[in-house]
């Protein structure tokens, strides 16, 4: 990076001024020159180009202001485009979490000095939103009267951004890579005068999963505050196994649950810029699977037993079918379910489909039964809506 020092010539009315123009090129190509002036009154007159920001600290009533005249010989003109930064008011801390810093400054000599130092975050922190806070005047030291940032070489902010306060903030989301990033700082002011850096993100709050039971296939919402806005910041894991993302926002993830998962209580762990969060929880449908039933052959009327696993140990929430005629189940437990075959069963019927649905969920497994007609047993009556 070329350095050129432009002097200016100043003059003034009963005042001793400073003057100093730094005009610095990027790969030869000259960026917009500066000539800051300091007075003894303590008036600043900032000088970009041809445009002039003049600041004078607050006087007492009646008391005259110092006549200063300028004349500056500096001509650059900019042919290079400068790092765009945008900045925004600070905030209470609370919300805010510190990726690197709180750091000082402490400016010694009568001239410029340069500070250099990195930036470094970790592989995923380069897509979260971050923001760089500069405090003038640490702990009731001195504060720089000059001030320049360069991040990587390029222009990132100076000493009017403080417009009148102690404290800006930079964004900067999406400036940064993972590892180092070189930043330097430029201060100017009397010795001992002080500022501070700190870089830091939005506490990630992450609050709630709904709904509370799901089966595979089933989409479920994360819901926080300050949540990244892109999928490859986040990791999913439902128990063991990694689930898919199917969108973002700063306020919510949409995941699908994955299959082969029990049934029952299962912890969501999710890692946002390798970050690991606190657990969530939900119920997770069963997954029945029928493997048998104790009758091969059975008539209307009659009990039978389906095994297997996954069911609910709720009778109401397991639903049977015989040939798709739906039976009674009387008790159950997560390998068993009793049920009962209704009198209005069509039959005969050979190798009919048994079926279970556990919470909704289809049980897996092919199992089948027959259905012959009842014998009527000396004495019993016919039902009545005729003979089977």
């Amino acid at each position: 990076m070329e350095q050129r020092i432009v002097m200016s010539t100043v003059r003034t009315t009963a005042t001793t001024t400073l003057a100093l123009s730094l005009a610095l090129s990027l790969g030869g190509a000259p960026v917009l020159a500066e000539t800051i002036n300091y007075n003894s009154q303590g008036a600043k007159t900032t000088t970009y180009g041809t445009t002039t920001q003049s600041t004078t600290p607050a006087r007492r009533s009646g008391t005259p202001a110092p006549a200063t005249t300028t004349t500056t010989t500096t001509k650059t003109t900019n042919t290079a485009t400068t790092a765009t930064t945008t900045t925004k008011s600070t905030g209470g801390s609370a919300d805010l979490v510190a990726l690197q810093g709180p750091k000082q400054i402490i400016h010694s000599g009568a001239t410029w000095k340069e500070n250099a130092t990195y930036l470094n975050i970790k592989q995923g922190q380069e897509i979260l939103p971050l923001t760089m806070t500069i405090t003038n005047g640490v702990n009731g030291a001195s504060k720089v009267t000059g001030l320049r940032i360069m991040l990587n070489g390029r222009k990132l902010a100076n000493e009017t951004y403080f417009r009148g306060t102690d404290k800006f903030s930079i964004d900067m989301s999406g400036l940064l890579s993972a590892g180092d990033t070189q930043m330097a700082m430029q201060t100017f002011g009397p010795a001992g005068a002080t500022i501070s850096w700190v870089l830091t993100t939005g506490k990630i709050k992450v609050s709630e999963i709904k709904p509370d039971t799901a089966g595979p296939g089933d989409k479920l919402t994360i819901t926080g505050k300050n949540l990244p806005k892109m999928a490859s910041a986040y990791q999913i894991f439902v128990g063991k196994v990694a689930a898919t993302i199917k969108a973002v926002t700063d306020k919510q993830i949409d995941f699908i649950v994955p299959s082969g998962l029990d049934g029952g209580k299962q912890t969501v762990t999710l890692y946002i810029a390798g970050v690991k969060c606190d657990p969530l929880y939900f119920k997770m449908k069963s997954s029945p699977e029928i493997t048998g039933v104790n009758m091969i052959e059975t008539t209307p009327a009659s009990p039978f037993t389906i095994s297997g696993k996954g069911f609910s140990t709720k009778a109401s929430e397991n639903v049977v079918t015989v040939g798709g005629t739906t039976c009674t189940v009387t008790s159950a437990s997560a390998t068993s379910l009793e049920c009962f075959i209704p009198d209005s069963i069509q039959c005969p019927q050979r190798d009919i489909a048994v079926q279970v649905k556990t919470n909704g969920t289809e049980a897996k497994g092919n199992v089948t039964m027959c259905v012959t007609m009842r014998t009527i047993r000396s004495g019993e009556s016919l039902p009545n809506d005729g003979i089977h």
